[in-house]
């Protein structure tokens, strides 16, 4: 679907609204704003990239710092293997 400045204001009015109620439907939201539930699927899931989580809307991308965060543990046992001589873990250790 290209994008437009049609399709920019829709996924705007789309955000606003998911962003003030996470637990809002598609449903809702293609009634709320007059639009196609088609149309609320591709804003919410291809431009926007949220996913539904126990019933509420959350980003599926995270930003760099909580990416950050989220690795620091991991690099830290993958820098002990390394330091040690132990290499890394193969497959079967997972």
């Amino acid at each position: 679907m290209p994008v437009t400045s049609e399709m920019a204001r829709t996924a705007a009015c789309i955000c606003e609204l998911v962003c003030d109620n996470r637990t809002m439907t598609l449903h809702h939201i293609s009634f709320k704003l007059g639009l196609g539930y088609g149309v609320v699927h591709n804003v919410v899931y291809s431009e926007l990239h949220y996913q539904e989580v126990c019933g509420r809307w959350v980003p599926r991308m995270l930003v760099h710092d909580l990416k950050a965060c989220y690795m620091r543990p991991f690099l830290s046992t993958v820098q002990r293997y390394v330091k040690e001589g132990n290499g890394m873990p193969d497959s079967s250790y997972c």
